[in-house]
């Protein structure tokens, strides 16, 4: 009787805490998504039209499972996030109102945050951050007129959301963390990058830079992956890649793709690095 009296209470008691938690990421959800100009702190009308825009896209590490510290939850100086309606200063989470994201509870510290900061400090310019990533994304799901398993619509809505942001500024480049997912079977993963490279750049009106990254070297089948994206650069014109050297996985767990939190901030800086050689002209390595 006792056993059935408790077993009937932890039934009742998980039931309530499932509910507290989806009330939670309800509530969380809303508030992003109700958020009005009226709402945000937006830089004067001259920075707002003349802002650097960045569009970021890829899945899990593009979208952020890091721990957010203390450290990282100020307001970035001198760089801005689209929210869909307008640019806001830039906080953590970064992909908070990407329009293709996993539940908002889930969205925790990307490269967006390092790689805004690095930009916002060395550039001499206000910079705009679009970053609309979602995680356990193959790069199939990411072609434009994809139509199967898993569709999101990720090309059309990313594409969307950055034709929006560009009455702020202009794109200067787009960067792209992206490959866990395809790594088991990573053949055929350039050709389909080049289809989405030439795609965005018709779409977007602009041969724009294009910067990809290696993933977490720690993780098996790796090595083949990242030799693969290694080799963007030489297969097609004006991108760049950066590499993931002595990063490593979320909570220690070699078996976890994700970077922690320590290793996110420096792969951030590592994209930073690239568009200040590239796009402004600094040379810091």
């Amino acid at each position: 009787m006792k056993r059935i009296t408790f077993l009937k209470y932890f039934i009742i008691g998980t039931f309530f805490a499932y509910l507290l938690i989806y009330a939670q990421n309800l509530f969380a959800n809303k508030m992003v998504e109700n958020r009005t100009t009226n709402d945000i702190n937006l830089p004067n009308d001259t920075a707002a039209k003349n802002l650097d825009i960045y569009l970021m896209i890829g899945q899990s590490n593009m979208s952020g499972r890091a721990i957010i510290t203390a450290k990282e939850k100020d307001t970035l100086r001198d760089v801005y996030l689209f929210n869909g309606i307008d640019f806001e200063r830039a906080s953590t989470p970064m992909n908070k109102y990407s329009t293709v994201r996993k539940i908002l509870s889930m969205q925790a510290l990307n490269p967006s945050y390092s790689f805004g900061k690095e930009l916002g400090e060395l550039s001499g310019k206000k910079i705009g951050l679009v970053v609309n990533a979602r995680g356990d994304t193959r790069i199939e799901s990411w072609e434009k007129g994809y139509n199967g398993p898993n569709d999101f619509n990720l090309y059309e809505n990313a594409v969307k959301q950055l034709k929006k942001a560009e009455k702020y500024g202009t794109l200067k480049a787009i960067i792209w963390h992206q490959g866990e997912a395809n790594s088991k079977a990573p053949e055929g993963y350039i050709p389909l990058l080049k289809k989405l490279v030439k795609d965005l750049r018709k779409d977007l009106g602009a041969n724009v830079y294009f910067v990809a990254g290696e993933i977490g070297r720690w993780k098996k089948g790796s090595e083949k992956m990242n030799t693969i994206i290694d080799e963007v650069p030489n297969e097609i014109k004006n991108t760049d890649c950066v590499n993931t050297k002595g990063l490593t996985p979320l909570r220690g767990d070699i078996n976890n793709p994700h970077f922690d939190t320590r290793s996110q901030l420096i792969l951030g800086q590592r994209y930073a690095l690239k568009i200040l050689d590239k796009i402004y002209h600094i040379s810091l390595e």
